[in-house]
């Protein structure tokens, strides 16, 4: 048996193998130079002109009692919408809802989020999604990395000042919503 006859075959699997191995890192590495703004804020648009600009990216394991060791993960990126701080967050990027500012979304889900590095990169697409899962906003598409708008006045409640020199929230005037049940 002549080992001419296989080597053809081969030529091709190794040329091919060459060629998937050169291509993978290659491409891996410029999608993450393409998402990774380090100290710097990631421009995303989608369709209707939307525009936010995502200034961190991070994580929360919230607990849940009547499942202790489900480990849930939720993905959260800290966004600013026309001036507006604000999160979107959840199980991944395809299926983000809307959230409040990121201490407001702490003290909702009961557990802090883990910010990472910001050599982080961010993900190339996310979609804002309802709480059953409808498409509310998205694809939103990385487009380039810049500088944020700053953000706008803030429309908290007024803070006052107690006997012991911490901040708490000015008392509301309205009940909060399901209060009377």
């Amino acid at each position: 048996m002549s080992g001419s006859g296989s080597r053809p075959g081969l030529v091709r699997l190794s040329r091919l193998a060459v060629t998937l191995l050169s291509l993978a890192p290659a491409d891996a590495r410029a999608e993450d130079a393409v998402r990774a703004c380090p100290d710097r804020a990631a421009l995303y648009s989608g369709d209707r002109g939307v525009r936010l600009w995502a200034t961190r990216l991070g994580s929360m394991m919230p607990e849940n009692p009547l499942r202790p060791l489900s480990g849930n993960r939720l993905a959260v990126l800290q966004v600013i919408v026309n001036g507006r701080l604000a999160t979107a967050y959840g199980p991944d990027t395809d299926h983000m809802q809307q959230g409040a500012a990121p201490k407001q979304l702490e003290g909702l889900v009961g557990t802090a989020i883990a910010w990472s590095p910001p050599e982080e990169p961010y993900p190339e697409t996310f979609r804002i999604v309802t709480a059953d899962g409808s498409p509310v906003l998205g694809p939103l598409r990385f487009q380039d990395c810049g500088d944020a708008p700053a953000l706008a006045a803030s429309k908290e409640p007024a803070r006052t000042r107690t006997t012991r020199g911490t901040l708490e929230p000015a008392p509301s005037r309205t009940l909060p919503q399901g209060a009377l049940r």
